[in-house]
């Protein structure tokens, strides 16, 4: 980045939920030129990141204002024309589009404060004062830095050395992870020969598939193939999930083809290539009390009952009913679903390095996909970058899904799902509806008194 000239100013703003580790809500670049013997604006860049899917180039307000004198006139104008050109649809990431908006005006209005007392230093009677309340915004925020103390009650100076109860042993890891050495799937080093895969996902809740071209994608840069449940040797999943959508998809995000190529970039633009018709099915369901309503459930129903339930109410004094309602929660480990199967030279043996909390439960997965012994698939977990309950069973299904592409186009492949894509496909905890009736006697010792309560899940 080259050196700014003598009239030249540039600055870079960014707003963040919080000052280290997090992604900007509104991040800013901004460049001022001034014409040395006017004073005038002689150009002038306003760039914005964080609302829209790319960059935002406030240009056409740019031009406006060339010609310009740095003063609050240009200021309101600079505003309106921004607040014009640099609409934020309500899709913007993450949201909170008022917010958004009034952060692109500050920046602009921070931008100007900086530069007027650039001006101000070289120029004091070429420009106006700046009031001590309008200076207090160039100020930075006080940074203190946190502190912490973790206290250890002593063991017993008799117990045995190789006893660790009690004792403030460190985490085997906690090096590693706070230094950022700590290897997960994505860190391992690229084989030669590995391929990236990346997956085409239903749009649809509840569909037939009438058809999958997948021609132009076959034919884009880096592809080398696409895989679907066409080429499942095995068993194609579980009862209740396929590996790969096969005549009929039942959500949205549910995985139809996968396209294996040279760079994920390649894969990722190749599926955009893949053509599905689909024809909509009834019924569509969404919610639990759609489920109930169609009487779609998971599993046999289950019943645990104690005496004669029904019987008991029959003579009570009271009962009581209600709901309790749930909503469904996001896992959101900070390591994504990650997996990297590298194929062996015989009896279609692999290596499967996934990011798992049942690496037995995977292995038996991708054996009984590809039809083989589970003593031919190793299974390997050095570590989990979190999971909560999220890495259970689906990382075991997307083992199985990537070695489908490694037995078919017999070459490693890694396959790391980003943020978005990990939220739609691995749908995270359910929701629940809950549905009660409760009883109770009244107390003859003690009128007002219900005793003997008694409660029945509807």
């Amino acid at each position: 980045m080259p050196l700014s000239g003598k009239w030249e100013f540039v600055s870079a703003f960014r707003q963040a939920p919080r000052q280290q580790n997090a992604l900007a809500t509104v991040n800013a670049g901004m460049r001022v030129v001034f014409n040395e013997d006017t004073g005038t604006l002689a150009d002038f860049r306003i760039l914005y990141g964080g609302v829209g899917a790319t960059t935002v180039s406030a240009n056409k307000s740019c031009r406006r204002l060339i010609g310009r004198c740095w003063d609050e006139g240009m200021l309101n104008e600079a505003c309106q024309l921004v607040l014009e050109e640099v609409s934020l649809p309500a899709s913007v990431p993450g949201g909170m589009v008022d917010y958004c908006r009034t952060l692109t005006i500050s920046f602009l209005f921070k931008f100007y404060l900086e530069v007027l007392k650039q001006l101000k230093m070289r120029d004091p009677r070429g420009y106006p004062d700046i009031s001590k309340k309008l200076l207090h915004v160039l100020e930075d925020f006080p940074l203190t830095v946190p502190q912490g103390m973790q206290s250890f009650k002593g063991v017993d100076l008799r117990q045995p050395l190789q006893d660790p109860v009690g004792r403030p042993i460190m985490h085997q890891s906690g090096i590693k992870h706070a230094t950022g050495e700590a290897v997960f799937c994505d860190d391992m080093s690229a084989l030669a020969g590995e391929l990236f895969l990346a997956v085409v996902t239903s749009s649809r809740p509840h569909a037939r598939i009438i058809s999958l071209d997948a021609s132009e994608a076959l034919a884009s840069p880096g592809v080398v193939d696409v895989i679907t449940a066409q080429d499942v040797p095995g068993d194609n999943g579980r009862e209740e999930e396929s590996l790969y959508a096969q005549d009929e998809v039942i959500c949205v995000g549910q995985i139809v083809c996968a396209v294996a190529a040279d760079t994920y970039a390649h894969a990722k633009q190749a599926t955009k290539k893949v053509k599905i018709v689909y024809e909509d099915v009834e019924p569509v369901i969404v919610t639990v009390q759609d489920a109930l309503q169609y009487e779609s459930f998971i599993g046999p129903e289950k019943e645990l009952e104690r005496g004669n339930v029904q019987s008991a109410f029959q003579c009570v004094d009271q009962v009581l009913e209600g709901e309790v309602h749930f909503g469904g929660q996001e896992h959101f480990y900070m390591e994504t679903q990650s997996v990297r199967v590298v194929p062996k030279a015989e009896d279609k043996a692999m290596d499967v390095y996934v990011s798992s909390q049942d690496a037995a439960f995977a292995q038996e997965m991708v054996a009984c996909t590809l039809g083989i012994p589970k003593n031919r698939i190793n299974c390997h977990v050095k570590r989990v970058g979190g999971a909560f309950g999220g890495k259970a069973s689906k990382p075991g299904l997307l083992a199985a899904m990537v070695a489908v592409a490694v037995h078919k186009t017999g070459c490693p492949i890694r396959f790391i799902l980003e943020r978005g894509d990990d939220m739609l496909i691995t749908g995270g905890r359910h929701p629940l509806l809950g549905k009660y009736k409760t009883l109770a006697k009244q107390n003859t010792n003690s009128p007002g008194l219900l005793t003997e309560a008694s409660a029945l899940p509807v």
